[in-house]
């Protein structure tokens, strides 16, 4: 019962069709490493989720669309990929990770706030740097509704920033590491990797002040 993502990849050279897969390192680690000699533009990730079992996940996510499966020996399935999206949340429900097994964070959105105070959205309630034996993670929480008893949580994957066994050890404290991840960070790499903490109002003052530097994504 391996923990790590199932993810939903889309790549906009293979029109109609997603790849539906899993990963106990990094959906975006694995989105880079599909990008080959064959490949003409690169795999994006849609959508993941942290699982307790990725791999029966994948199972159930596999079974469920064996229909519209392009090729038996290939993970790609022609579909629109909000149906792939809605679908992988359905299926990952039972096998969320726990709270629990994410005791060792850290939180940070006061320390973000200060640094970016004009940018965050207002609802956030607490993001964290969590440190896990193989994954380091941001998790986001948001109130769905007034009563605050609700919470949208959101988790992306760190893995991506270059040398991070050297940057942030996983042997070494997690505050040491989420201090270091708050003092190196810059507006521009945390709307890359992170772009729902911000308000709409703020999401476009932060790409006027920083557009030249950003993705073209974010241009849009």
């Amino acid at each position: 019962m391996p923990m790590g993502f199932v993810y939903v990849l889309f790549n906009p050279t293979i029109t109609g069709m997603v790849k539906i897969g899993l990963s106990t390192d990094s959906s975006e680690a694995r989105a880079r490493a599909l990008l080959t000699t064959g490949v003409a533009d690169r795999f994006h990730v849609v959508y993941d989720e942290l699982v307790s079992d990725c791999k029966l996940v994948e199972y159930k996510m596999h079974t469920r669309f064996a229909e519209f499966r392009h090729n038996p020996r290939r993970e790609f399935f022609v579909m629109p990929i909000k149906t792939a999206v809605r679908a992988l949340r359905e299926e990952a429900a039972p096998y969320l990770v726990p709270d629990s097994a994410l005791k060792n964070r850290c939180e940070i959105l006061a320390k973000l706030n200060k640094k970016f105070p004009k940018y965050l959205a207002r609802d956030l309630s607490s993001v964290a740097v969590i440190q896990l034996a193989d994954l380091i993670l941001l998790e986001s929480r948001r109130r769905a509704s007034r009563d605050r008893h609700d919470e949208l949580v959101e988790r992306v994957d760190l893995e991506f920033i270059a040398d991070i066994e050297k940057t942030f050890p996983r042997d070494r404290d997690v505050r040491v590491n989420a201090r270091a991840f708050v003092t190196n960070l810059d507006l521009a790499t945390l709307l890359v990797i992170a772009e729902s903490l911000f308000s709409e109002e703020g999401r476009e003052m932060a790409i006027s002040d920083f557009n030249k530097g950003l993705p073209p994504k974010l241009l849009a």
